[in-house]
């Protein structure tokens, strides 16, 4: 639990996750970050959720909460304050992600 993995714009503890069960956190909110979120997001037998995103743009955090809220309502639990508009939001999304 205590190490954070980013897989293609997506921060979980355990590589393992992807595909599987937990929460996860994005890092980067752009259109390669949001399409490995909707991946994950995706997979039939999957139980994750999303809870946390982070980018250094709000638009692009925002343009990316919207397209993923509404292809997977049921699998987001971000609410406003866990996205983080700043160059460090990485380490606040690695906390929510790891549970």
């Amino acid at each position: 639990m205590g190490r954070l993995v980013v897989l293609r714009g997506i921060a979980v503890d355990d590589p393992a996750r992807v595909g599987g069960r937990g929460p996860l956190g994005l890092v980067g909110c752009g259109g390669r970050g949001t399409g490995a979120a909707s991946n994950a997001l995706s997979v039939p037998e999957g139980n994750l959720k999303l809870v946390a995103m982070a980018d250094v743009f709000d638009n692009k955090l925002s343009a990316s909460y919207q397209q993923l809220s509404q292809s997977f309502q049921d699998k987001m639990d971000v609410p406003p304050e866990r996205r983080f508009v700043s160059f460090d939001g990485y380490l606040w999304t690695g906390r929510f992600a790891n549970g």
